[in-house]
């Protein structure tokens, strides 16, 4: 599969109609959910020009789902090649430690 997809993503953009995830050290990659396209897609911005590589139907609940109901595995090959990435949250742990911080 597209190797590059497999890790830990975090939430860019949460909106009832749009959720955007980007991939911890690799803004390239996202995975984006639309009400439009009524699907997840997954990408990599300077790879097969941007096409997406996998697809998922489900439709979150961002209230009441984790990940904002970003789909951890499930996944359908689209322009990608199989396996499917692999893919995980990030631990509130590891959440903190990349926040921002207001002592500068």
């Amino acid at each position: 599969g597209e190797r590059r997809l497999n890790g830990a993503y975090h939430a860019e953009f949460a909106a009832k109609d749009r959720v955007e995830f980007r991939k911890e050290g690799d803004s390239q990659c996202g995975i984006v959910w639309t009400e439009y396209h009524n699907e997840w897609r997954m990408s990599i911005g300077d790879f097969k020009m941007g096409n997406t590589l996998y697809r998922h139907r489900h439709r979150p609940n961002i209230r009441a789902e984790e990940n904002l109901g970003c789909p951890l595995e499930g996944w359908q090959e689209w322009f990608g090649r199989g396996p499917c990435p692999t893919l995980r949250a990030l631990t509130e742990e590891e959440e903190v430690e990349d926040a921002p911080s207001d002592e500068e």
